[in-house]
């Protein structure tokens, strides 16, 4: 999702950033 770390929820698109 938007720019979370790690995507918590990973609601929309999962993409690991953190």
């Amino acid at each position: 999702a938007h720019n979370f770390p790690l995507d918590l929820a990973a609601v929309e698109v999962p993409s690991i950033e953190g």
